[in-house]
């Protein structure tokens, strides 16, 4: 439009597939391995996203507290993925349900549809499922989509998104449990030097990316539309607070 000028940022929503690790067949960490395996993060950013996201490494965005962590998930190899579930037990493929929602997240349905193709080269024998909104909630919330697609709003701190999912016995979302990762969430709460939160964060996003009880993918960017004549920086947060908007006429 004339007169407006675009301007981008990025943010700390995440997107992930997440997967119920009390329930087979991802109960088998080679079977999530598997997954993240299938997934091609950058075509998906690049074709279906317009390059409106920034590609995640391990359990943190670009504009995360502790960005980058040393470690990520398996990186896209259908050929690995098969390897992986032969050796899981499934040398002819698996059968899995895929869940997601319809409309509440940018292109999800059409995300979803590309990751199921993805899938299916990786060796699963993918049924995509996409129900409303809120029945979607509900059977994540009651640990029922055994993988799903999905975001999670964050603060540049993402200790209390990544806690909801992977905290032994605060949800149901994913019934991932590993003591270690609990010990780190206790002194994280603990920590109170910044310096000090950073390397315990790493750490567990670390770990994530060993058992792969999800496979993050991307932090969306915003873009905003702004007057010539405002002033305004848009970062992380997508919030507008008016002492930082200025105008010129």
């Amino acid at each position: 439009l004339s007169g407006v000028q675009p301007m981008e940022s990025g943010s700390t929503e995440y997107m992930f597939l997440g997967m119920n690790c009390s329930a087979v067949p991802f109960d088998d960490v080679r079977v999530r391995q598997a997954v993240a395996c299938c997934v091609n993060r950058q075509l998906i950013i690049d074709k279906l996203l317009f390059k409106l996201a920034d590609p995640m490494v391990g359990a943190l965005g670009r504009y995360h507290l502790a960005y980058p962590p040393k470690k990520d998930a398996p990186q896209y190899d259908p050929k690995r993925s098969r390897a992986l579930l032969a050796e899981a037990g499934y040398p002819d493929g698996i059968d899995i349900d895929f869940y997601t929602a319809n409309g509440r997240y940018i292109a999800d349905r059409q995300v979803a549809e590309a990751i199921t193709q993805m899938l299916k080269l990786g060796g699963f024998n993918v049924r995509l499922h996409t129900p409303d909104y809120a029945t979607f909630v509900n059977m994540v919330r009651e640990g029922k989509c055994p993988l799903y697609y999905t975001g999670r709003g964050a603060t540049a701190n993402s200790m209390e998104a990544l806690s909801q999912f992977f905290e032994t016995g605060i949800s149901k979302r994913i019934n991932y449990s590993n003591p270690t990762v609990d010990e780190l969430f206790a002194s994280l709460r603990a920590a109170f030097e910044e310096s000090e939160q950073v390397e315990l964060i790493r750490q567990i996003s670390d770990i994530l990316a060993n058992d792969v009880p999800a496979v993050f993918l991307w932090t969306h960017r915003f873009v905003h539309g702004v007057r010539q004549f405002v002033h305004w920086v848009p970062d992380a947060t997508g919030e507008i607070w008016l002492p930082d908007v200025s105008i010129s006429m």
